[in-house]
């Protein structure tokens, strides 16, 4: 049996058959169960709970990073990202301010909204150990991330300051066949307003 704790308000204690108890430690009080299958890897790391207790960030029969409500145990927002964890240990963190969380995938760190499961983008880590751990840090401002062989790296999570930074650091806009790479399906429009459209 595994278990998540929350702020010290909620604990949940997840089995191996996919159920879980909602438990209130200070009493021992069950809040709620969910039945056996609820979560499909109960036994590893794929789970965390959001810092009210309400929501867990779990990963859904088809293996997509979700949200799940603890109480009426419904799924919350409809992501249609298929992307599997990196392995079934894959890690899952919750940003102390519950507005973000972050799963370890192949390649990288996926990023979803803590609210409404909406799927937000990702951190590319090529070299990115397996098993790796995910923390936020206290400001919720980004994460630190720690391979088992010892690197350790920081990354921004504030995706609304991405485009700004790309735009510094690139000094330019997409090439017209860097859009037709990245953005296939969409049309070409400048992202950085400081620097001339692309020919």
């Amino acid at each position: 049996m595994t278990t998540i704790g929350a702020r010290g308000e909620v604990v949940l204690a997840l089995r191996a058959d996919g159920s879980f108890v909602r438990v209130r430690p200070e009493t021992g009080e069950i809040l709620g169960e969910a039945p056996a299958g609820t979560l499909t890897d109960p036994e590893d790391a794929s789970n965390d709970l959001s810092p009210d207790g309400l929501l867990l960030a779990t990963s859904d029969e088809e293996y997509r990073m979700r949200l799940l409500d603890v109480e009426s145990l419904e799924w919350i927002g409809s992501d249609a990202r298929t992307d599997t964890l990196a392995d079934a240990g894959g890690r899952v963190a919750f940003a102390p301010d519950g507005r973000q969380f972050a799963a370890l995938q192949d390649g990288g760190i996926g990023l979803w909204d803590g609210h409404t499961g909406d799927y937000q983008g990702s951190l590319p880590f090529p070299e990115l150990a397996t098993g790796a751990s995910l923390r936020y840090l206290p400001d919720s401002s980004g994460l630190l991330v720690a391979a088992r062989d010892g690197r350790t790296w920081t990354a921004d999570t504030r995706t609304d300051a991405w485009p700004e930074r790309a735009c510094t650091i690139a000094g330019r806009n997409l090439a017209a066949s860097e859009w037709d790479q990245f953005f296939p399906s969409r049309p070409y429009h400048a992202t950085c307003p400081q620097w001339p459209s692309a020919s």
